[in-house]
């Protein structure tokens, strides 16, 4: 491991997927286009621009997660075993208890 602290990059990130606000953008753009005179109100106030938001949220989230390897996402960092409940994944027993 290397000595040099880990830091957050000022610049935007090169790849579209990764930009939070680079999808927002297009996102608008998109609903805009396909709303025409119906939909006028794109402030952060409104309700369709919150799921816009949390939708690109949840993209850059994944886009970023997709970067890593399935045993640092799923392993606990400490032993390095998978720790199913971290990883949001539940056993079958769990999930369905009907005998």
């Amino acid at each position: 491991m290397s000595d040099t602290p880990l830091t957050i990059p000022a610049a935007p990130p090169d790849d579209p997927g990764l930009s939070y606000e680079a999808l927002r953008t297009e996102a608008i753009r998109m609903v805009q286009r396909m709303s025409g005179d119906i939909w006028t109100d794109y402030n952060y106030s409104d309700p369709g621009v919150t799921i816009v938001e949390q939708l690109c949220y949840a993209l850059t989230e994944l886009s970023y997660r997709a970067g890593y390897s399935v045993p640092d996402i799923m392993g606990d960092p400490a032993t390095g075993a998978v720790a199913l409940r971290r990883a949001g994944l539940y056993p079958a027993r769990t999930m369905l208890p009907v005998n």
